[in-house]
């Protein structure tokens, strides 16, 4: 939503001062794989849920120059953990660096959450294809899901499912809940405030990445 934390805070206190609706753009929450992965879960279909594991690579994208790799892709899959867990992150581990840029373009980062589940975040600018996916392990099965074919199966230890989920555009739903968080005069979710977290767990991985050392959020 905005580079740092700083501006965040200053965008959602300038919108409730104005009485204006802010959302910020996380368009995964509005992908109909991740809210079946979210019911999934509520019926927990994992068991225990004990690591999330999120992998968003692509090559380098010409229109970003502003920032790097961490708050341009990872913060999305931050912010899905967050939402999928019901969850806050405590501590923040990255490794990070880059081959051609002025930002990072990989980083690595593994974030352990409040009560305990561990997060693995792998995310560059350097691998051919572009891959977006979301592990959950549980004790009881490991769901995976594409996001961008928003496909998903179920896996224990007897046997695999691939349940159906009717395909459509993230962006698309995005844009009329948005239209009707201003019409019905909703409180938009994702909010800023959530854009604040999750930029706060991106700046605490840089700071890890620069440190090489484990950072509490």
């Amino acid at each position: 939503m905005t580079g740092n934390q700083e501006q965040a805070r200053k965008l959602v206190a300038l919108s409730s001062k104005a009485g204006l609706k802010l959302m910020v753009g996380f368009i995964e929450r509005f992908n109909p794989g991740v809210r079946f992965v979210k019911k999934l879960l509520t019926q927990k279909a994992a068991g225990q849920v004990i690591i999330a594991t999120g992998r968003r690579v692509a090559r380098w994208p010409i229109r970003i120059g502003d920032v790097g790799v961490i708050k341009d892709t990872a913060i999305h899959d931050i912010d899905i953990m967050r939402f999928l867990l019901e969850d806050n992150v405590s501590v923040v581990y990255a490794q990070t660096g880059s081959l051609k840029h002025s930002f990072e373009d990989y980083a690595e980062i593994m974030l352990r959450f409040s009560r305990g589940v561990t997060g693995f975040l792998d995310a560059n600018w350097l691998t051919p294809r572009k891959v977006r996916t979301l592990i959950i392990t549980g004790s009881e099965a490991t769901i995976n899901l594409d996001y961008m074919t928003q496909e998903i199966t179920v896996e224990n230890s007897k046997m695999m499912t691939k349940p159906y989920i009717r395909y459509d555009e993230p962006l698309r739903l995005e844009l009329e809940y948005f239209m009707k968080v201003v019409s019905d005069d909703l409180d938009p979710i994702p909010s800023g405030k959530d854009a604040i977290e999750a930029i706060r767990v991106c700046d605490t991985a840089l700071k890890s990445g620069k440190m090489r050392t484990a950072c509490r959020n």
